[in-house]
Order: structure tokens, then sequence, then C-alpha cells
């Protein structure tokens, strides 16, 4: 069986009301995806909102999450 050191996970995960600054939520769903980022050690890399609509508040929706923050590249937003 191949096993792998490096995971990258990408794509939309809509929790607009995570602060990834802190790493709080603001409801149960949000914490319980927080809780298992922390519990399989992933990092989120952005630090930008890659939201911004109308009225809203600017919020990061759009996750890069990796196992090693220590191996990243460059993200544009």
């Amino acid at each position: 069986m191949k096993t792998f050191s490096q995971l990258l996970i990408t794509g939309d995960f809509n929790f607009p009301d995570i602060d990834w600054n802190n790493w709080t939520a603001k409801n149960n769903c949000s914490a319980d995806f927080l809780k298992c980022l922390r519990e399989n050690l992933l990092h989120q890399m952005y630090e930008s909102p890659t939201r911004l609509r109308n009225n809203r508040e600017p919020s990061i929706l759009d996750l890069v999450l990796v196992n090693d923050n220590n191996n990243k590249g460059s993200i544009e937003y």
C-alpha cells in the first residue's frame, strides 16, 4: 500500500462564520469542522477573504488545507 506524507485539500467549504485568525466559529457545524481540522493536524492557508458580496462581510470560504504548513507555495487572491 502506498503512503503519502503530504496532503492538500481545496474547495469551497462555505463556513462564513469561522474566524480563521482565532480558529473560532459561531455555530456548531463550523465548530465541528474546526475540531476535525485540529484533530487531523490540518492547516488552512488563506489569509485574505476569498468571497466579497454586496452588503455581506467578506469571508474566507474557499480553503486550502495542508498537513504541513512549512511546505507552502505562494497563494494569489
